[in-house]
Formats: C-alpha cells, structure tokens, sequence
C-alpha cells in the first residue's frame, strides 16, 4: 500500500473513530441509540469535518500510525482542542446547542482518548518488534531534513532505538516539531543530554561536508 493511500485510510479511520465516539457519548448520554436531529447536526456530524483539517494541520498524519509512539500525542491533543475549539465557534456563531458546553468538553476529550488508543493498537499490531525486549536506546537526530525525518521513522521501526529530538543548524526551524520530534539548535545539545539522556547523536546530512561532519561527532 502506498503511503498516500495510508495516508487516506488513516483519514477514514479517524473520521469513523470520531463518528462512532461521539455518537455512543450523546447516546448513553441521552440513554437513548435513536439521537436527536438537532444533536446529529450540531454535534456528532460535523465533528470529524471540523477536527480531521485539524489534526492535518498539526501534524498527526506526517507521520504513519504503526509508527506512533507517546511523543507524538500532542499533536492529537493539539489537533483535538482545535477541531473541538472550531465547533465550539460554530455553535457560538449559530447560537445552537443551548448551554450544554460541558458536553463538548467531553466530546473532546473521547474524541482524543479514541484516536490515541487508535494508534496505540495500531502501532502495538503493526509495529515490526526486533528488539527482543531489549530497551530502546534513545538517540538525536542531526539534521532535520527529508534524510533526517526519514531516519527518525526508521529507527522507531526497528524498536532497538529511540528517536528523542532533533538538532539542525538552521535557526529557522528551531522549535518547530517534525515527525513528532522538536527541533533544538546545536547550542542545547549539552542541556538535552541531562534532559532527555541520549546516548549519541545519529547524522543525518547527506550533503554535509566531511569537515562539518567531523566538527558535529
């Protein structure tokens, strides 16, 4: 299967998850399976219109569900709080839904708690394990370009290493998050390692000279 097609499976995955999540909590909520119209088209249907744009835009299918690990759940929890936040706009927008916010609020949080235990199962399943029960051996990335986020997904897949953050010298992508990892400048390597105990830095930068690569180890 190719990854675009992965990448849309994943989509419809997590469109059913949320669909099938909202409807059983308004239902038991309401101790009824036939749900209200109101509810179906204020609440439970346009739930995954709203949160799959955002769990795109932060991020979550940047990286395949069978290699998921707990680093990347902020970015369920980030793309949830702003689906969960655009349905909270258009229920202030059309003045639906009364004063039932606290419903939302739990909307939200089952919402999360099904898509992380989505990719939980998935990785637990479709995760290659070859580490024998070995415990992984945390790692940085230096660089994170295409080779260096191709890598990260790599070693994840393996289970022998860890992946635990990104150093790249580039001052314009620091700080941001790839592939679920953050991206730190070379000046904070000395502070990660307290923080994060890495046990050594993996390269990768293709084009990088044998000088800059000597300077790096």
């Amino acid at each position: 299967m190719r990854a675009r097609q992965k990448r849309a499976f994943a989509l419809f995955a997590d469109a059913m998850v949320i669909l099938c999540g909202s409807y059983l909590l308004f239902a038991l909520m309401g101790r009824n399976l036939a749900l209200p119209r109101d509810i179906w088209l204020e609440a439970v249907l346009p739930a995954p219109l709203l949160i799959i744009p955002a769990l795109k835009f932060a991020g979550v299918y940047d990286v395949m569900m069978r290699f998921w690990s707990s680093s990347q759940l902020t970015r369920v929890i980030a793309g949830t709080a702003l689906g969960m936040a655009g349905l909270s706009v258009l229920h202030m927008a059309t003045q639906s839904f009364g004063g039932l916010w606290s419903q939302l609020v739990l909307q939200g949080v089952v919402i999360f708690l099904s898509l992380a235990s989505l990719r939980f199962v998935a990785g637990a399943i479709l995760r290659p394990n070859r580490s024998g029960g070995i415990v992984a051996e945390k790692v940085l990335v230096y660089g994170a370009g295409r080779a260096g986020s191709q890598l990260a997904v790599a070693l994840l897949a393996t289970g022998e290493y860890q992946p635990v953050a990104f150093i790249d010298d580039r001052e314009d992508i620091v700080g941001r998050l790839i592939s679920g990892l953050r991206v730190h400048s070379p000046s904070a390597m000395a502070g990660l390692k307290e923080r994060l105990h890495y046990t050594r830095v993996l390269l990768a930068m293709p084009s990088a000279s044998v000088r800059r690569r000597t300077e790096i180890v």
